[in-house]
């Protein structure tokens, strides 16, 4: 399973508490919860990529806690594309594309996630 991090990936009250909802029902066992969760995050320097765009209020997690790091076809990153696309709120139209191909940049064809438990690393979400 994903989620956002504890930080909820931009700070908003919503993802917080679902990163904080999947984590315990890690930590407790809980009856069909995965027993593999990661915490993603948007790059830190992803706020320079649109101009007058304020970064979250908190601190990003540091590169080292990335230790799942997955590859992605450029079908994925059309796919990811095209959902952004849905998220209207959050990007107006002049900010969109330059957003998108600006995170496929500081990916690079790689997504890294933060795993909750420090037992599980790799390249391979589904193991």
């Amino acid at each position: 399973m994903i989620t956002w991090g504890p930080d909820g990936g931009t700070g908003h009250p919503d993802h917080r508490l679902v990163s904080a909802i999947a984590t315990q029902l890690l930590r407790t066992g809980a009856p069909g919860m995965p027993e593999r969760l990661f915490y993603m995050s948007f790059p830190e320097n992803m706020y320079t990529l649109t101009p007058g765009r304020t970064p979250a209020p908190l601190f990003y997690p540091q590169p080292r806690y990335f230790t799942m790091k997955v590859p992605f076809t450029p079908a994925d990153l059309s796919a990811a594309q095209a959902a952004m696309a849905c998220h209207k709120t959050q990007f107006n139209p002049e900010q969109l594309p330059v957003v998108q191909s600006g995170l496929a940049r500081l990916w690079n064809g790689v997504i890294a996630f933060i795993p909750a438990l420090s037992s599980f690393s790799g390249n391979d979400l589904f193991r």
